[in-house]
C-alpha cells in the first residue's frame, strides 16, 4: 500500500512543507540541435510496449495530438479523419536496436519529443522534420506554457539516462523548449539506490521534482532547484507497491497525484505531503480508495482543473476531484474498451477516439479515427453547497517586492441554508504568508448570503533577518478551496492565484529636485567637453602608461532632463525616490552607489571607514572595477548581488581607517564634496543594499556644478611669486617716495612757518 510518513490535517489555513535551496551551480553549453531529416522515406513510428490505445494531446492545440494505436499517428484537427502513420527518415537514429517508442509523446509549442532506444528525436510539426539531439537519452520531461500565469515561465525540457544516472549523474537542461541545451550535474542523495521513476516540473517551487527509488518497497522526491538558487532538497519517504506513477493536475504547478499497485494519493505542494483519495459509494460512505493488481489503473486523466478521471485494467471507470478532501465514485454503466483511447475534455465531457484499419502493408499504415462523446460530466453532477467561487484576478501573476502585501477577495455564493466552509493553502510556505478576514454581506436570496473572504498576503522575506531575504525569493501560490466533500460538484470547488516573491516590472527610481526647475531649453544638443585631467575613460584600470585626449559629450536632453544644480562648495547628496509607474511611494533609505558615467573623478567623498564607524574595508569602486574580468563596466561592477556591508561582524582589523567610504544612504552623513571645477556630471546610481528590494533599482541624472573659480593658466607658486615681487616693488616706489618728495615737502613747511609775521 502507498503509505506516506505524514498526512496532511486541516486546519482553517493549511501552511504545507517548505522547501530551502543551496546557491547555484554554474550552467555551461552544449550543443544546439540543428540537425534536420526528411521524413520522406524510412521505419514507420511504433508505440510503446503497452497494448491499450492512448491519445496525447497538445496541451495549448486541442486540435493538434499524437494516436497510439501500434503505430504512432499525427492528429491535425478536431474531425474525423483518415490518418497516416509518421515515419522516421533513414540515417537519423544512432541507436538503430528498436523503433519503438518508450512513451510518452511529450509537446512543446511546434515540437513533439519522444525516445526511440537511447535517441532522443522532435517532430517539428511546422515543417514536417525529425531531429535527432546529439547524445544519449532514455528519459525525457517537458514543461511549455500555453497562455496565463505561466508565461512568466521559460518553456523547459530535461532529459536523462536512466541506466547511467547513479555513473553519470547529470541532466541535459534546455529553457528554450529544446532548441539549445546545457548539461547540469546533480549530485543525488547517498539514499537513492534504484532508478528515477519520474520527473515534474514544479514552476511553484522553481524545482523539477525526481522521484527516485530508496529501495525495493520505498521511494522519495528530490528536488532539484533549476531557478537561480541551484541545488536540491530530500523529500519524505514513501512506502510503495509495485510500480509507482504520478500525474500532474496543472501544468507546472505543484497539485499531483502519486498511484501504485494498490492505492492513489493527492498532494497540494508537489510531493511534500499527502492525503488518501476516498470512494465513495452509492450509500455515501467513504473510504479509502484501493484495489487488487488486476484492477489497478492503467491511466488517469486530468482536465487541466481539478476533476480527472482514473481507468483500470478491470475496465471500471472512476470519476474524481482533488482538493483537500480528495475522492472518486465508480461509473456504475460504464465498461472501458480496451480498444479506443479517452480524452477528459476541459469543457467537461469524456470523449473516446476509435480507430479502423485501413491499410496492412508493412511500410504504410492507416487508420480512420473517429470520437464520440460518452458522457458530459453534467450528468453526474450532484447538489453541490455552493453556487459559485470567484477571486479576483486568477489568471495573472501578481509580483510582491521586499515589504510588499496585497490582498485578495474571494467571494462565495452558497446555497440556501449552507455553511460557509473554507481552506486556504499555500503552494510554497517558505515564500508567502497569508491571513484570513471573513465578513458576510447583505441577503442576496432567500437563506443564501454572499460571504467575502479577504486573504492578506506578504512575503516571508519581509520578515527574515537581514542577509537572509533572497532565500525567500521565487514563485508560491494560494489556493482558497471549499470543503465540499462530493467529488462530482460542477461547481468550481477551489480557485489558485500565483505570486511571484520577486521585481514588479514597474518599480522606478528618482532624483529628488531640491531646487527650481529653470529654463534648459540650451541643453537640447548642448556639447561640453571634458578636460582629460579631470576624466579616465578607463575608470583607474589602465595604467599610468596609457594617456587619453579632452572628450566631447553631447548631452542627452531627451533622457535626463534638465539637469540637477548645486554650488561647488556644498555638500551634495542626491536623494532617492521609489515610483511605482508614476505613483510615488516611497524615498529610499537603503545603501546605494553612483559613479560618474564618463570617468569624471574630481569629486571625493566626506568621510573615511573610521568617520562611517566601519568594522571591516569597506568596498570601493576601484577594488569592485579590478574584480571583473576581460571586462570594464561601472554598470555591473557593484550591485545587490555582490554588495557587502562594511558594518558587519567579522571583518579584518588591520584595514586603512583613512580609506574614503563611498557608500552613499539617507541615514548617513556621508557626502559628495565636489572640487573647484564647473562642469555637468552624469551619475550612474544603483542601489545595493540586497535586502531592501529583489530590484536592480537603477537611474542615471545629470547635476551641473557652479561657482568655482576660474582655472588660471599659470601655476600656483609662479602666482605666489609674482604677487609677492609685486609687493616688493610696491613697497620701494612708497620709499623712494617719501624720501624724494614728502620729506622735501615737510622742510619747506617748516622755513614757511618760521618766517610767517605775527
Amino acid at each position: 500500500m502507498l503509505g506516506l510518513r505524514k498526512i496532511l490535517s486541516v486546519p482553517v489555513i493549511l501552511l504545507l512543507a517548505s522547501l530551502k535551496f543551496c546557491r547555484p551551480q554554474p550552467r555551461f553549453h552544449i550543443w544546439t540541435t540543428d540537425t534536420d531529416h526528411s521524413p520522406e522515406n524510412g521505419t514507420l513510428l511504433r508505440c510503446g510496449p503497452t497494448s491499450t490505445p492512448r491519445i496525447y494531446q497538445h496541451p495549448c492545440r486541442p486540435e493538434v495530438a499524437i494516436h497510439c494505436n501500434g503505430y504512432a499517428y499525427l492528429k491535425l484537427s478536431l474531425n474525423n479523419e483518415v490518418l497516416e502513420a509518421l515515419q522516421i527518415p533513414e540515417g537519423l537514429r544512432q541507436d538503430e536496436g528498436s523503433s519503438e517508442v518508450a512513451e510518452p509523446f511529450l509537446f512543446c509549442n511546434d515540437l513533439v519529443f519522444f525516445v526511440l532506444g537511447t535517441d532522443l528525436v522532435y517532430y517539428d510539426l511546422a515543417n514536417g522534420s525529425f531531429t535527432r539531439v546529439p547524445d544519449a537519452a532514455t528519459n525525457v520531461q517537458t514543461s511549455c506554457c500555453c497562455s496565463g500565469w505561466c508565461e512568466i515561465v521559460d518553456d523547459l525540457l530535461v532529459f536523462w539516462r536512466i541506466d547511467l544516472i547513479r555513473q553519470r549523474p547529470y541532466f541535459h537542461f534546455s529553457d528554450d523548449g529544446g532548441m539549445s541545451f546545457h548539461r547540469r550535474h546533480i549530485t543525488l542523495p547517498d539514499s537513492v539506490t534504484g532508478y528515477i521513476e519520474s520527473a515534474q516540473f514544479l514552476h511553484s517551487h522553481e524545482s523539477l521534482a525526481l522521484l527516485m527509488r530508496t529501495g525495493s518497497d520505498q521511494a522519495r522526491f528530490y528536488y532539484y532547484s533549476y531557478g537561480s538558487k541551484g541545488g536540491g532538497l530530500d523529500g519524505l519517504d514513501i512506502n510503495v507497491d509495485g510500480a509507482l506513477h504520478t500525474t500532474l493536475l496543472k501544468d507546472g504547478c505543484c497539485e499531483m497525484l502519486l498511484w501504485d499497485d494498490e492505492n492513489i494519493v493527492y498532494s497540494a505542494d508537489g510531493g511534500q505531503a499527502f492525503i488518501p483519495v476516498d470512494e465513495l459509494s452509492e450509500s455515501d460512505s467513504q473510504a479509502v480508495f484501493t484495489y487488487s493488481y488486476q484492477e489497478r489503473p492503467f491511466e488517469i486523466l486530468t482536465n487541466g482543473g481539478d476533476t480527472f478521471a482514473v481507468l483500470t485494467h478491470g475496465g471500471d471507470l472512476f470519476l474524481g476531484k482533488a482538493g483537500i478532501s480528495p475522492s472518486l465514485f465508480k461509473v456504475s454503466d460504464f465498461s472501458v474498451s480496451p480498444s479506443a483511447a479517452y480524452q477528459l475534455s476541459p469543457e467537461g465531457y469524456m470523449a473516446a477516439w476509435s480507430s479502423t484499419n485501413m491499410s496492412q502493408s508493412s511500410t504504410d499504415q492507416r487508420i480512420f479515427i473517429s470520437s464520440e462523446i460518452l458522457y458530459p460530466l453534467e450528468d453526474y453532477a450532484h447538489a453541490c453547497k455552493h453556487q459559485s467561487l470567484t477571486i479576483d484576478q486568477p489568471d495573472i501573476v501578481h509580483y510582491l517586492d521586499i515589504g510588499m502585501t496585497m490582498t485578495l477577495n474571494v467571494k462565495y455564493l452558497p446555497e440556501p441554508w449552507m455553511e460557509d466552509n473554507f481552506i486556504v493553502s499555500v503552494g510554497n510556505p517558505d515564500i508567502l504568508r497569508v491571513q484570513t478576514n471573513l465578513s458576510v454581506g447583505d441577503m442576496v436570496d432567500k437563506g443564501v448570503r454572499e460571504t467575502i473572504l479577504m486573504v492578506g498576503v506578504s512575503l516571508v522575506a519581509s520578515g527574515l533577518p537581514m542577509g537572509q531575504r533572497e532565500s525567500a525569493r521565487g514563485m508560491s501560490s494560494v489556493i482558497v478551496s471549499t470543503l465540499d466533500p462530493d467529488p462530482m460538484c460542477m461547481a468550481s470547488t477551489s480557485k489558485t492565484t500565483h505570486i511571484v516573491a520577486g521585481c514588479p516590472s514597474n518599480k522606478n527610481v528618482r532624483i529628488r529636485r531640491t531646487s527650481p526647475v529653470t529654463d534648459c531649453e540650451s541643453m537640447k544638443n548642448h556639447i561640453y567637453t571634458i578636460p582629460r585631467e579631470v576624466h579616465d575613460p578607463y575608470f583607474g584600470q589602465a595604467g599610468t602608461e596609457v594617456h587619453w585626449p579632452d572628450r566631447e559629450i553631447t548631452y542627452d536632453y531627451w533622457k535626463l532632463g534638465c539637469p540637477h544644480k548645486t554650488y561647488h562648495g556644498f555638500p551634495y547628496k542626491p536623494i532617492l525616490e521609489l515610483y511605482e509607474d508614476d505613483t510615488f511611494l516611497e524615498v529610499i533609505a537603503a545603501d546605494y552607489v553612483l559613479i560618474e558615467a564618463y570617468g569624471v573623478h574630481n569629486y571625493d567623498f566626506s568621510q573615511t571607514a573610521e568617520m562611517a564607524g566601519c568594522l571591516s574595508t569597506p568596498q570601493s569602486w576601484p577594488f569592485m572595477l579590478s574584480a571583473q574580468e576581460d571586462t570594464i563596466e561601472p554598470h555591473t561592477a557593484w550591485t545587490r548581488e555582490n554588495y557587502v556591508s562594511c558594518f558587519s561582524n567579522g571583518g579584518n582589523d588591520d584595514f586603512h581607517l583613512s580609506q574614503p567610504y563611498q557608500v552613499l544612504s539617507n541615514n548617513t552623513d556621508n557626502q559628495i564634496i565636489f572640487s573647484q571645477y564647473n562642469g555637468i556630471y552624469i551619475f550612474n546610481v544603483t542601489v545595493v543594499d540586497p535586502d531592501y528590494s529583489f530590484c536592480q533599482l537603477r537611474t542615471q541624472y545629470a547635476v551641473e556644478v557652479f561657482g568655482g573659480f576660474p582655472e588660471s593658466g599659470l601655476p600656483p607658486m609662479n602666482i605666489i611669486l609674482y604677487i609677492c615681487g609685486f609687493g616688493l616693488v610696491l613697497l620701494a616706489v612708497f620709499y623712494v617716495v617719501d624720501i624724494l618728495f614728502l620729506r622735501n615737502k615737510e622742510d619747506q613747511f617748516e622755513n614757511t612757518k618760521d618766517s610767517f609775521p605775527y
